[in-house]
């Protein structure tokens, strides 16, 4: 809590003052969390001091809230592309982002619970730079990051903004942004140094060396192979320990062959809620919900059917959930791998079913698109409408496999790749009627 202070204190955060009569005040709290490395491994215990936002007046307090972090397909394309091209990934985290951001609104905060300052007890603080918890943070910050990156010469992506490039002579650099970490890659190891050391020279940042972890993501390159991979094994670890489902057995598949569920196999009676009345099912499909979204394209048909009954999941939805659990057992260790050796041009993946949900007769859709050899963005999901036949479904697949292949064009576009266009993109689907 000392270190957490000090930093604030260090960056100016706010001025004390006496409250002007009528001033909305702000509490504050102290936030504890755990750090892990890519290996699974505790690196430290941190605490944030954080402003309670939620007793902000809109139009008082505060005005935009909204701040953009990269997607992850960004950060998986980036990938495909350094492999491909031969760029060394490199990561930096920037040191109390929120604190390097202007408060352009008067905002007052209780001083913090056990550093109260002796014989200013009467006063509060006047916030000079935003803090976390504070509605327009990360706003502000978003605002503020983005401005250093256009003065350091980078040019932002429109299909991401959070993606950005800058060519300098024979140099290439792209970095995503997800708040405060940045995953980046560059072609030479004087130009990671230079790069580093321009936003070094703008904000306080933390160099995490080469990038072998990100958003829970384990990172393993290798310069020799021309390989980069991701995986999320230690992930996996956490969750399985964390809801104590070790005993689960291991599967092969990430449901049985077969299987059909709706909501008549929701709990109708009171027996049967008591059935799950202990059971995590919400939190433990959105842990797997965030490990399909990274890593595992494999599961994430299985993820949208079962989100489908989380508002009142059954017996027979926990037994199917327990299976994809135990299929996750069996799987951890699997990893997107994206090769040099392999094309970057994107390829594309589409298929849709008809009439699969049992409950609305909607048809569920899904496409893969891979490049440098390895997946960099998949949906599953039901489509918005019922199809009136099996050509209707594939029809609407492979528009919204489209609309995901013009974004993808857009975006290597804008961040300075050559590549095939559109035309010379490869689709594969089972639409021969379509």
């Amino acid at each position: 809590m000392q270190v957490e202070m000090d930093t604030l204190k260090k960056k100016h955060t706010w001025d004390l003052v006496k409250a002007p009569e009528g001033a909305n005040v702000m509490d504050s709290k102290w936030v504890f969390a755990i750090k892990w490395d890519g290996e699974g491994n505790r690196i430290k215990d941190k605490v944030r001091l954080v402003g309670k936002g939620y007793t902000q007046q809109i139009g008082v307090d505060y005005d935009e809230t909204w701040a953009a972090v990269t997607c992850l397909e960004s950060v998986r394309m980036t990938a495909a592309i350094a492999a491909k091209l031969d760029l060394t990934l490199w990561r930096i985290d920037f040191v109390g982002a929120y604190l390097n951001s202007l408060m352009k609104e008067d905002i007052y905060m209780k001083q913090p619970e056990g550093f109260v300052e002796p014989g200013f007890e009467d006063h509060v603080c006047k916030l000079v730079h935003t803090i976390y918890g504070t509605m327009q943070g990360a706003h502000d910050w978003y605002e503020t990051l983005a401005s250093t990156y256009e003065k350091l010469g980078y040019t932002s992506s429109q299909a991401d903004p959070c993606v950005k490039y800058k060519c300098e002579g024979e140099g290439y650099t792209i970095t995503n942004t997800y708040t405060d970490d940045v995953f980046g890659a560059s072609k030479t190891n004087k130009e990671i140094v230079k790069r580093k050391d321009e936003m070094g020279n703008e904000w306080e940042i933390k160099d995490m060396g080469e990038n072998d972890y990100f958003l829970g993501m384990r990172v393993q390159q290798n310069l020799s192979a021309g390989t980069i991979k991701l995986t999320q094994w230690p992930y996996w670890e956490q969750v399985i320990n964390r809801y104590n489902l070790t005993h689960i057995h291991p599967q092969n598949v990430p449901l049985p062959v077969g299987i059909v569920l709706d909501n008549n196999m929701s709990p109708k009676t009171d027996s049967e809620r008591e059935q799950m009345v202990n059971k995590p099912y919400r939190p433990i499909l959105g842990s797997v919900m965030w490990g399909q979204l990274a890593t595992r394209p494999d599961l994430s048909f299985v993820v949208s059917l079962l989100a489908h009954f989380q508002a009142n999941p059954g017996i027979e939805h926990w037994k199917a959930l327990m299976h994809v659990i135990g299929y996750i057992k069996n799987t951890s260790d699997y990893r997107l791998t994206y090769s040099h050796d392999t094309a970057l041009t994107p390829v594309a993946y589409v298929d849709a079913d008809y009439e699969g949900c049992q409950d609305t007769k909607r048809s569920t859709l899904g496409f893969v698109f891979t490049m440098s050899g390895g997946p960099v963005t998949w949906s599953s999901k039901w489509q918005a409408t019922v199809a009136l036949s099996t050509v209707e479904a594939e029809y609407v697949a492979m528009l919204r496999c489209a609309q995901q292949m013009k974004w993808m064009q857009s975006w290597l576009d804008e961040v300075n790749v050559r590549h095939e266009k559109p035309g010379n993109t490869k689709d594969h689907g089972d639409k021969l009627a379509a």
